[in-house]
Protein backbone atom coordinates (compact mmCIF):
# COMPACT_ATOMS: atom_id res chain seq x y z
CA UNK A 1 0.00 0.00 0.00
CA UNK A 2 3.17 2.02 0.90
CA UNK A 3 6.17 1.79 -1.30
CA UNK A 4 9.61 0.60 0.25
CA UNK A 5 12.21 3.02 -0.38
CA UNK A 6 15.42 2.09 -0.46
CA UNK A 7 18.51 3.32 0.07
CA UNK A 8 22.87 2.62 0.39
CA UNK A 9 25.39 4.18 2.27
CA UNK A 10 29.23 2.55 1.95
CA UNK A 11 31.73 3.25 5.11
CA UNK A 12 34.88 1.80 5.91
CA UNK A 13 34.46 -0.35 2.88
CA UNK A 14 30.98 -1.76 3.92
CA UNK A 15 28.16 -1.18 1.41
CA UNK A 16 24.76 -2.22 3.09
CA UNK A 17 20.95 -1.35 2.30
CA UNK A 18 18.45 0.04 3.93
CA UNK A 19 14.81 -0.95 2.79
CA UNK A 20 12.56 1.36 5.09
CA UNK A 21 8.45 0.51 4.49
CA UNK A 22 5.44 0.82 6.77
CA UNK A 23 2.43 -1.76 6.48
CA UNK A 24 -0.91 -0.29 5.96
CA UNK A 25 -2.90 -0.72 9.28
CA UNK A 26 -6.15 -1.97 7.92
CA UNK A 27 -8.94 -2.67 9.91
CA UNK A 28 -7.61 -6.08 11.83
CA UNK A 29 -4.20 -8.11 11.71
CA UNK A 30 -5.76 -10.29 8.74
CA UNK A 31 -5.74 -7.12 6.57
CA UNK A 32 -2.17 -6.84 7.02
CA UNK A 33 -1.06 -10.51 5.88
CA UNK A 34 -0.86 -10.30 2.00
CA UNK A 35 1.15 -7.10 2.07
CA UNK A 36 3.77 -8.60 4.90
CA UNK A 37 4.20 -11.73 3.08
CA UNK A 38 4.86 -9.93 -0.29
CA UNK A 39 7.32 -7.63 1.13
CA UNK A 40 9.01 -10.68 3.09
CA UNK A 41 8.98 -12.39 -0.44
CA UNK A 42 10.65 -9.58 -2.34
CA UNK A 43 13.02 -9.13 0.06
CA UNK A 44 13.60 -13.15 0.04
CA UNK A 45 14.69 -12.67 -3.80
CA UNK A 46 16.93 -9.41 -3.48
CA UNK A 47 18.80 -10.99 -0.66
CA UNK A 48 19.53 -14.28 -2.33
CA UNK A 49 21.96 -12.33 -4.89
CA UNK A 50 24.88 -12.06 -3.18
CA UNK A 51 27.20 -10.44 -5.73
CA UNK A 52 24.54 -7.62 -6.79
CA UNK A 53 24.17 -6.04 -3.02
CA UNK A 54 26.68 -7.69 -0.77
CA UNK A 55 24.36 -8.67 1.18
CA UNK A 56 24.35 -6.65 3.62
CA UNK A 57 20.30 -6.02 3.18
CA UNK A 58 18.76 -4.35 6.30
CA UNK A 59 14.77 -3.69 6.27
CA UNK A 60 12.99 -1.70 8.99
CA UNK A 61 9.59 0.04 9.54
CA UNK A 62 6.47 -0.25 10.73
CA UNK A 63 5.11 -3.65 10.00
CA UNK A 64 2.00 -2.49 12.31
CA UNK A 65 2.80 -6.46 13.82
CA UNK A 66 0.47 -6.68 17.10
CA UNK A 67 2.66 -9.12 19.53
CA UNK A 68 5.85 -12.01 19.17
CA UNK A 69 4.72 -14.96 17.60
CA UNK A 70 1.63 -13.65 15.95
CA UNK A 71 0.66 -14.92 12.65
CA UNK A 72 1.78 -11.37 11.25
CA UNK A 73 5.06 -11.89 13.31
CA UNK A 74 5.10 -15.58 11.68
CA UNK A 75 4.50 -14.18 8.45
CA UNK A 76 7.37 -11.71 8.42
CA UNK A 77 10.13 -14.05 9.41
CA UNK A 78 8.67 -16.71 7.32
CA UNK A 79 10.79 -16.30 4.26
CA UNK A 80 14.46 -15.73 6.59
CA UNK A 81 13.72 -12.47 7.96
CA UNK A 82 15.97 -11.94 11.22
CA UNK A 83 14.90 -10.15 14.44
CA UNK A 84 17.86 -9.73 16.49
CA UNK A 85 17.17 -10.89 20.28
CA UNK A 86 18.33 -7.41 21.25
CA UNK A 87 15.27 -6.38 19.50
CA UNK A 88 12.77 -8.71 20.56
CA UNK A 89 13.65 -7.90 24.29
CA UNK A 90 10.34 -7.02 26.12
CA UNK A 91 12.45 -3.56 27.00
CA UNK A 92 12.40 -2.30 23.75
CA UNK A 93 9.49 -1.06 23.80
CA UNK A 94 7.93 0.48 20.58
CA UNK A 95 4.30 2.22 21.13
CA UNK A 96 3.97 5.60 23.51
CA UNK A 97 0.25 3.86 23.97
CA UNK A 98 0.88 0.23 24.57
CA UNK A 99 4.35 -1.23 25.41
CA UNK A 100 3.24 -4.42 24.35
CA UNK A 101 2.93 -3.58 20.85
CA UNK A 102 5.74 -5.02 18.47
CA UNK A 103 5.12 -2.55 15.50
CA UNK A 104 8.45 -1.44 14.14
CA UNK A 105 11.03 -3.85 13.30
CA UNK A 106 14.66 -4.23 12.21
CA UNK A 107 15.24 -7.43 10.17
CA UNK A 108 17.87 -8.84 8.24
CA UNK A 109 18.36 -12.40 6.61
CA UNK A 110 20.12 -15.37 7.72
CA UNK A 111 20.92 -17.88 5.69
CA UNK A 112 20.30 -22.10 5.54
CA UNK A 113 23.00 -22.43 8.62
CA UNK A 114 21.13 -19.87 10.48
CA UNK A 115 24.30 -17.11 10.34
CA UNK A 116 23.59 -13.58 8.98
CA UNK A 117 23.51 -12.76 5.13
CA UNK A 118 25.43 -9.74 6.24
CA UNK A 119 29.11 -8.31 6.45
CA UNK A 120 28.79 -6.05 9.28
CA UNK A 121 28.41 -7.53 12.99
CA UNK A 122 25.38 -6.94 14.67
CA UNK A 123 26.52 -5.23 18.22
CA UNK A 124 22.95 -3.89 19.66
CA UNK A 125 19.86 -2.53 19.70
CA UNK A 126 16.99 -0.78 21.45
CA UNK A 127 14.52 1.60 21.64
CA UNK A 128 14.46 5.90 22.35
CA UNK A 129 12.04 7.10 24.95
CA UNK A 130 11.55 10.63 23.30
CA UNK A 131 9.00 11.52 25.91
CA UNK A 132 10.86 13.29 28.80
CA UNK A 133 12.75 15.10 26.14
CA UNK A 134 10.96 15.92 23.16
CA UNK A 135 9.11 19.50 23.31
CA UNK A 136 8.97 19.66 27.27
CA UNK A 137 8.52 23.04 27.76
CA UNK A 138 5.40 23.34 25.48
CA UNK A 139 3.43 20.86 28.15
CA UNK A 140 1.48 19.04 25.86
CA UNK A 141 -0.17 15.65 26.03
CA UNK A 142 1.25 12.93 24.68
CA UNK A 143 -1.87 12.18 22.06
CA UNK A 144 -0.66 16.22 20.47
CA UNK A 145 3.23 15.02 20.58
CA UNK A 146 2.28 11.67 18.83
CA UNK A 147 0.79 13.74 16.21
CA UNK A 148 4.04 16.82 16.27
CA UNK A 149 6.71 13.66 16.33
CA UNK A 150 5.34 10.01 16.54
CA UNK A 151 3.28 7.50 18.18
CA UNK A 152 6.66 4.90 18.21
CA UNK A 153 9.34 5.21 19.93
CA UNK A 154 12.42 5.22 17.73
CA UNK A 155 14.18 1.38 17.91
CA UNK A 156 18.08 1.50 16.97
CA UNK A 157 20.75 -1.32 15.86
CA UNK A 158 24.05 -0.72 15.91
CA UNK A 159 26.68 -2.58 13.44
CA UNK A 160 30.48 -3.24 13.75
CA UNK A 161 32.15 -1.88 10.10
Amino acid sequence: MRSPYAVSFRAMNQTFILVTLHIKYGKSSADRIKEVKGIARWMADWAKDVNAYHQNLICLGDFNIDKRGDLLNQTFIAEGLYIPEALQSNEVTRSIFDETKYYDQIAWFNNAQKIPNLSLKFLNGGNYNFLDKALINRNIPKQTLSFMLSDHYPIWAEFEL
